[in-house]
């Protein structure tokens, strides 16, 4: 069971201090990249700009905006709150 991620990140500082992890496509079986975010308030976080690996097709691509859900303790990359959302 999963559950909206407040309690594992730090207080928003403007840099990218977390830690999210990003599903890689096409891989075959689940495989996740772990990325540096930012929290961005309201349960978004925007992912560093930092770009992927040739090789690797991220669900979200680096610089999005997305929420996070913890599965077993792990901070995974979903799609932003509708709040996130708004403000783009």
């Amino acid at each position: 069971m999963t559950k909206q991620a407040k309690s594992f990140m730090s207080a928003a500082t403007g840099s990218f201090t977390e830690t999210i992890h990003v599903r890689l496509l096409d891989e075959g079986v689940d495989v996740w990249r772990p990325v540096r975010a930012r929290a961005l308030g309201d349960g978004a976080y925007e992912l560093a700009g930092d770009p992927a690996p040739p090789d690797e097709s991220w669900e979200f691509a680096p610089g999005a905006k997305v929420g996070v859900k913890i599965d077993k303790n792990v901070a995974k990359a979903v799609a932003p709150p509708k709040s996130a959302k708004r403000r783009r």
